[in-house]
């Protein structure tokens, strides 16, 4: 056997009911909150889920870790068997995880809720000055020992509940319809120039996994809403449309259930956006509590993307019905003939419509089976009619409610004009709060009257002081523009600069290309000289192999010498020139290029004419020879 023990508020009942539930040999689970798990040292397996201000719907505050409960319970469900989960009364944990388990959403699981000696003081009335939340919150403890399948504890607290009327635990009961069976469904759509919401609306109908008929009501819109209406028309031939003169919202609705064919009627108005299961979960809430005649979801109120609140109905409690409405929204699953055998919707109360209907039904004696569970969304619009109307009309609305069913209402009014003179007391209060803070501005008032000459000064210097700031701005503004002109002249320096290394560098260029000419007109100078000091020698072989030539030859020879020793001189001159021209092209580097080409003109001719004499003169030699034989 397993067994939840769902842990909320004070830590020592905590231990004590987890002990409890230790000693019976089963396996355990924890579900407590955060905080209490750590205060508990309870084991990491300790579950709770989600506990954020909007995360869970309910009807006050203090229900919403019922909600918590409910979603833990649930994911220990889907992890493996589960055959019980217990509760303690007196924090209605387990309401929500109750309501489930009675319209068939938990399986086979036991609720047992757990009564301390301490809970005995349930059974008496409210405290002097209990609000509506106190009572709401009380009532949410009632139904969760009504439907729990076991309630256990002290004996002594079991008695005195008893004693006071409370139902501690009752017997499921059999479903309305067998699985897979059950009654028509039809959904009453109203429409009214909503044609920019009406496509969503439709399209969550359509949507549902459960099947259905709607029917929608046009109840009087102009061209643009009509058109809107006539294409849905066409894209859904099953779509039923009740095109009518405009007669109201109530008006329209009881025309759709009149006309409607089903046996159970949904209503929804054409800006609000169904959860696909709304329908299933509503008809699976009647088929298990048969004798509800009309089954309420938790919806979302929304207004564009944001989420505005979630919020629960409470079961139809007349004391706190006839303070406020809290049986919720008019898009709910009613049974037809109970909806129609208690007059519709009121045609007089256009803007409290749902909250006179349930007022007519408690006070027919019906009831009905709230899921605490999100099943629509809820569209808050800014030019709805409930915005648009005036703080005042909107007090007075309880009182209207009041003067209509109080009549039918008698055992109920003792306790609504207590719950009545603890919210006047509160608004007193309030407004106390609201006059002190009243007369506080008040007495700052003149001290504010005292600082206003000196706020005219002060403004004075504050407006001087801009002026001021203005014509420094101005300065520095002066300053960049300056700023960016000298950038832009040192930028056009640094481009000449550039442009004269280029040239430098061009001029170096010429420079060394000059020098490898004259290098290489000096190395074909050299081969020159080296030839003629070859044809010398030649010429000395061939005089020595002619010596048997006489005197003349001898002569000629001596004069051949002569000539030698004088070319020889003048080889050694043009080496010396050449070695002087080496020098000239080594300094030729810090030179102009004019210069140079002029020096080079004026050593060439001399080199010239050098060789050519020797020339001439080795030429003719051997004619002479020739003519002295």
């Amino acid at each position: 056997m397993r067994i939840a023990v769902v842990a909320v508020g004070d830590a020592d009942q905590a231990r004590a009911r987890i002990a409890a539930a230790v000693a019976t040999g089963a396996a355990i689970s924890v579900v407590a909150p955060p905080s209490l798990a750590a205060a508990l040292a309870l084991p990491s397996g300790a579950r709770w889920a989600k506990d954020g201000e909007l995360d869970q719907p309910a009807s006050v505050p203090a229900l919403r870790a019922a909600g918590a409960a409910r979603d833990a319970v649930k994911a220990l469900l889907a992890e493996g068997p589960l055959d019980e989960v217990r509760f303690a009364a007196v924090d209605a944990a387990g309401w929500a995880t109750a309501l489930e388990g009675r319209q068939g959403g938990l399986g086979a699981l036991r609720v047992v809720v757990e009564v301390a000696a301490r809970d005995a003081n349930l059974a008496g009335p409210l405290a002097l000055g209990a609000t509506l939340a106190d009572r709401l919150f009380l009532d949410a403890v009632r139904s969760t020992l009504r439907d729990a399948d076991e309630v256990t504890g002290d004996a002594e607290a079991l008695r005195a509940l008893a004693k006071a009327g409370w139902v501690l635990g009752t017997p499921r009961a059999e479903p309305a319809w067998p699985e897979g069976g059950g009654p028509k469904i039809s959904v009453v759509v109203t429409h009214k120039d909503l044609g920019a919401f009406l496509p969503e609306c439709l399209a969550s109908l359509r949507a549902q996994t459960t099947p259905l008929e709607i029917v929608l009501v046009d109840d009087g819109s102009g061209p643009e809403g009509l058109a809107v209406v006539a294409a849905e028309e066409e894209r859904d031939p099953s779509l039923r449309i009740i095109r009518q003169a405009n007669a109201g919202l109530s008006a329209a609705r009881n025309r759709g259930a009149e006309e409607a064919s089903g046996e159970l009627i949904a209503f929804v108005d054409a800006d609000n956006v169904l959860r696909p299961r709304f329908i299933e979960r509503l008809a699976q809430a009647l088929r298990f509590r048969p004798a509800a005649s009309y089954a309420v979801p938790a919806f979302r109120a929304f207004d564009g993307e944001r989420t505005l609140w979630l919020y629960c109905p409470s079961e139809l409690s007349p004391a706190t019905l006839l303070m406020e409405n809290t049986g919720g929204d008019a898009c709910a699953l009613h049974h037809r003939e109970s909806f129609l055998g208690a007059g519709g919707f009121a045609v007089d109360e256009p803007l409290q419509e749902d909250w006179d209907l349930w007022l007519t039904y408690a006070r027919l004696g019906l009831h009905g089976a709230v899921v605490p569970e999100v099943l629509f969304d809820y569209r808050v619009r800014g030019d709805s009619m409930v915005r648009a109307l005036p703080a005042l009309r909107l007090e007075q609305m309880p009182f209207r409610a009041v003067s209509r069913h109080l009549a039918g209402l008698e055992p109920w009014a003792d306790e609504w004009t207590r719950l009545a003179a603890a919210r006047a007391h509160g608004v007193s209060v309030h407004l106390s709060g609201l006059d002190r803070e009243l007369r506080a501005q008040f007495a700052r008032a003149g001290e504010l009257e005292r600082l206003a000459a000196g706020g005219q000064e002060l403004a004075k210097l504050r407006e001087e002081e801009s002026v001021a700031r203005g014509v420094e701005v101005a300065r520095v503004l002066a300053l960049l523009e300056l700023e960016k002109a000298e950038s832009k002249r040192l930028a056009g320096l640094e481009a000449q600069e550039r442009e004269r290394a280029a040239r430098a560098e061009a001029l170096a260029e010429q420079v060394q290309t000059a020098s490898a000419l004259h290098e290489a007109r000096g190395a074909k100078l050299s081969v020159e000289v080296s030839r003629l000091e070859a044809e010398l020698s030649r010429l000395e072989a061939e005089l020595s192999l002619q010596q048997g030539y006489g005197e003349q030859l001898l002569a000629s020879s001596r004069r051949l010498e002569q000539l030698a020793v004088e070319l020889r001189g003048q080889l050694q001159a043009a080496r010396a020139e050449s070695a002087r021209l080496a020098g000239a092209l080594e300094d030729l580097a810090s030179s102009s290029s004019v210069r140079l080409a002029r020096w080079v003109h004026g050593l060439s001719p001399t080199a010239h004419k050098t060789a050519g004499t020797l020339a001439r003169t080795v030429l003719a030699l051997p004619g002479k020879l020739r003519g002295k034989e």
